[in-house]
């Protein structure tokens, strides 16, 4: 097998602040023979529609996606319902035998719409025994841009942005390596995408995913299973520890500096016995304990035992039944009361990766997105990849 040709490579423990930014890395185009094209990720759109109503505008060409062979092209526009028939698929005219269909833009400039929401990427269309299901494939770029143009614009610092899109993007990679040929490897309403037109809603997204593209961070020359927190206290724990995942990733890191940030970010509140013995389906609460990564201490669990029984529940269930705004992030300690049980704890978040409000002090202090990936990601790697790497 041979490998890929990496661009840029090197140690983020030994980045600094005088290390210039990525120089820019052109867009790699939709290619349609499928032999030289873009990372790409490929979303499920539609599932079970009995129609969809597909607009091509601009030339196109249309394939089997089980055969690659060419069933129809066109240089000109065409919109008109697409729905299942026992002849095939038909889109304005049925097309014989035919159960499935990629539609691929002839040029760049082709945009296809489903359903009204415009998409840039190659679609595919499925007839599964009568229902329709959609797929786009888009390029990890503008599926990031996506995905994000409606968050964090109360991110002022261009750094932390930049950093932002190498992280999530790094999570993207590995999202799509885990099965490269799956059918789709994520879900519009799970990943948050909605189209190419939303992209433009937030231009300084849009200048941080341009400003880094194709950079990721490896680890064992691999992207990772990584995220951001927005408040980790000073400390982070690895991906794996907190969402076990049998998936390697870095350990998590002690920020220097950070002890007064931590102290700031004291939460607590308490819970009546009876309540949370109600959230754990028990009779009732004796006692309480968390199950927690050794290094950082962010719990990934906890016990909760009546006396005769006991359950477990993992920090994300205890979080969704407590609520966010009470149980605010997985640093905090448990005490047992006479009726009540109190959490006491720091920060906010889930308390992996990149944490977002480190990130902001340190870019207020003049470091760049690569040393500030450094403090956080220390046995990582920062790459140029516009290929992912061969398994």
């Amino acid at each position: 097998m041979k490998s890929i040709p990496l661009l840029l490579a090197f140690s983020l423990a030994t980045l600094s602040i005088q290390t210039p930014i990525f120089s820019r890395a052109m867009e790699i185009p939709m290619d349609t023979a499928q032999k030289n094209k873009p990372v790409t990720i490929k979303v499920l759109l539609q599932e079970k529609e009995p129609s969809l109503l597909l607009e091509v505008k601009g030339p196109y060409k249309i394939f089997c996606p089980h055969t690659d062979i060419l069933l129809a092209s066109s240089s000109s526009s065409k919109r008109a319902f697409i729905t299942p028939s026992s002849n095939g698929l038909s889109w304005g005219e049925v097309l014989p035998g035919n159960q499935a269909l990629r539609i691929v833009p002839s040029d760049n400039k082709t945009s296809i719409f489903v359903n009204g929401i415009q998409y840039k990427g190659c679609l595919e269309v499925y007839d599964l025994g009568g229902s329709l299901r959609a797929i786009i494939e888009s390029d990890v770029e503008n599926y990031l841009k996506s995905c994000l143009a409606t968050s964090f614009y109360d991110i002022e610092e261009p750094e932390v942005l930049n950093a932002l899109a190498i992280v999530l993007r790094t999570q993207t990679y590995h999202q799509i390596q885990k099965d490269p040929q799956a059918a789709w490897h994520i879900t519009a309403a799970d990943s948050g995408y909605r189209g190419f037109a939303i992209t433009f809603q937030n231009m300084s997204i849009e200048k941080a995913i341009n400003a880094t593209r194709h950079a990721v961070l490896t680890y064992n020359a691999k992207p990772f299973a990584t995220g951001w927190t927005e408040n980790s206290a000073g400390v982070t724990a690895s991906f794996s520890s907190v969402f076990k995942k049998n998936s390697p990733s870095p350990k998590g890191v002690k920020i220097q500096g950070m002890e007064a940030e931590r102290l700031k970010s004291a939460w607590s509140f308490q819970v009546a016995k009876d309540q949370l013995a109600t959230i754990a389906k028990l009779a009732q609460v004796s006692s309480v304990s968390a199950f927690s990564e050794k290094g950082s201490g962010k719990v990934y669990a906890v016990k909760i035992n009546d006396g005769s029984d006991i359950k477990t529940l993992d920090f994300f269930a205890l979080q969704e039944a407590l609520g966010k705004t009470k149980l605010k992030s997985n640093d905090f300690t448990i005490e047992v009361l006479d009726n009540v049980v109190r959490f006491k704890g720091y920060g906010q978040g889930n308390g992996v990766g990149l944490c977002l409000h480190s990130a902001t002090l340190m870019a207020k202090q003049g470091l760049d997105a690569k040393t500030i990936l450094g403090k956080f990601f220390e046995e990582a790697s920062l790459e140029k990849m516009d290929k992912l790497p061969l398994n």
